[in-house]
């Protein structure tokens, strides 16, 4: 009871982006981590990717990504541009976990570095023509 109550004092927090928010930030932590494997690996140096190794490391980010985005569901719902680019990156994901190279993780943030930019510049043409 008092947990609740504490809550309703503080319900201008925005919780659900704040935990949301993380679990994504965490998974493409996580994928970066994979790109510093092998030079990790020699050295030494125990990272995500170097304690689950590659494959293991990308399943993980995928799983973080996907609580991420479930948790924020509610934000989503309505925005079919963040479903889309979402839907996207789940399947660039989940190819990473198939074939974990090097050259795939770079592929990937690249590619969903570009594609996030064209849904905002998408989305700001639409909403100054159509306001």
């Amino acid at each position: 009871m008092f947990i609740y109550q504490l809550l309703m004092r503080v319900s201008w927090f925005p919780y659900v982006e704040l935990f949301g928010g993380t679990f994504i930030g965490g998974a493409f932590y996580v994928l970066t981590a994979v790109l510093d494997y092998e030079g990790d690996k020699e050295s030494d140096i125990k990272t995500v990717s170097v304690l689950l190794g590659k494959r293991y490391s990308l399943l993980f980010s995928l799983v973080l990504y996907v609580t991420g985005i479930l948790i924020m569901i509610e934000h989503l719902l309505f925005d079919w541009g963040t479903i889309t680019l979402a839907s996207m990156i789940v399947i660039f994901m989940s190819y990473l976990v198939i074939k974990p190279e090097k050259t795939s993780v770079w592929n990937l943030v690249k590619l969903a570095l570009i594609t996030t930019l064209i849904f905002i510049a998408i989305e700001i043409i639409l909403r100054v023509f159509i306001s």
